[in-house]
């Protein structure tokens, strides 16, 4: 659904996972972390650093354990640096004052929820059955421990939402979008290895406009209730 309101810049993630070990609590006593590994390939699970507060963080020291199931949500930190031997070290942390404990067996997954803003107009392609795909990055721009940053993330939309995306998206314009959250890594051109958050989009809310109302295709954008239809 589209809006003319500007919502307030997001960057957070929703991680139903396994416990790695069990939960550690801090030297101040005030906070609990735990490793919850996401099995979305069984050979290699994707391991979230979890920060917990609040008086969830005495209910995981009393009932979670290395295997338990378990999903939060809280805001996200992804982190990427060069480690030794130039390898790259990524690291996605996720602060909660909220678990919720589940049961064994139950599936797993890592959803990234972002708001921000379109860094450039979507980008259009086909996959090889013929599929649309907008791919656009978005600038999530927030204050981590009172200092600003901008996260960017790279959206890829499929079918029906890539093409209403290529219609209606465009540099500068406000989104919400949800979907399933992965790493994406390359390497630039000095040779060394690069990594972003990447996300499958599942939904796009269309937010506010920007004063730029033009797409990529040099159509100008449509109404608000035209882009709610399209979405």
């Amino acid at each position: 659904m589209a809006t003319k309101n500007t919502a307030a810049n997001i960057l957070n993630a929703n991680i139903k996972g396994f416990l790695a070990h069990k939960p550690i609590l801090a030297a101040n006593g005030k906070m609990v972390i735990m490793d919850i590994g996401v099995e979305s390939n069984p050979l290699k699970p994707v391991y979230y650093e979890i920060k917990v507060f609040g008086p969830s963080a005495q209910a995981v020291m009393k009932y979670l354990d290395r295997g338990s199931i378990a999903e939060v949500s809280g805001a996200l930190n992804f982190s990427a640096r060069q480690g030794k031997g130039g390898r790259l070290i990524t690291k996605m942390s996720v602060s909660t004052d909220s678990v919720k404990f589940c049961k064994r067996g139950e599936k797993h997954f890592a959803r990234l929820i972002a708001v921000g803003n379109l860094g450039a107009n979507p980008q259009g392609s086909k996959t090889a059955n013929g599929t649309e795909v907008a791919s656009f990055d978005v600038a999530v721009n927030r204050t981590a421990r009172g200092k600003e940053r901008t996260d960017w993330i790279a959206v890829a939309a499929f079918g029906g939402l890539g093409t209403a995306c290529l219609s209606y998206l465009y540099r500068g314009r406000q989104v919400k979008v949800v979907g399933a959250m992965r790493v994406a890594r390359w390497k630039g051109r000095d040779g060394k290895e690069r990594a972003e958050l990447s996300v499958q989009a599942a939904s796009v809310d269309f937010l506010a406009h920007s004063k730029r109302r033009v797409n990529d295709g040099g159509r100008a954008a449509a109404s608000e209730s035209e882009v709610a239809v399209a979405v």
